[in-house]
């Protein structure tokens, strides 16, 4: 979830504009959640595999969504639809995840 809604980088120091940023993230996570479930995957005909859909682009697309004012709901259904990718069930590696702290943007010190 971190990666996905770009919260590896925050843009604030203080206690309160890193607050609000992570419930900004956390309500546009939800929102993307919310159209994630309404969206309709196709399996092809002559798939291996079960497809989901691409939950990294969805945000990106759910953002753009927010952004367009010309942009409609179906539209942005429609394009999430079609950022898939497969279900591989029998992963052969694990992997090896590690907590990982917040990079702050040190380009606001004065040297």
């Amino acid at each position: 979830m971190k990666y996905s809604t770009g919260l590896v980088n925050l843009h604030g120091k203080g206690d309160n504009f890193v607050e609000q940023e992570i419930y900004a993230a956390l309500a546009a996570f939800n929102f993307t959640s919310r159209i994630v479930q309404e969206v309709v995957v196709r399996r092809p005909k002559d798939g291996l595999y079960a497809y989901t859909v691409n939950f990294k682009m969805a945000v990106a697309l759910c953002k753009e969504f927010l952004n367009d004012p010309n942009m409609t709901g179906g539209a942005v259904m429609q394009e999430i639809g079609r950022n898939t990718v497969p279900i591989r069930p029998g992963r052969q590696d694990e992997r090896n995840l590690r907590a990982k702290g917040f990079g702050w943007f040190t380009y606001r010190i004065a040297a």
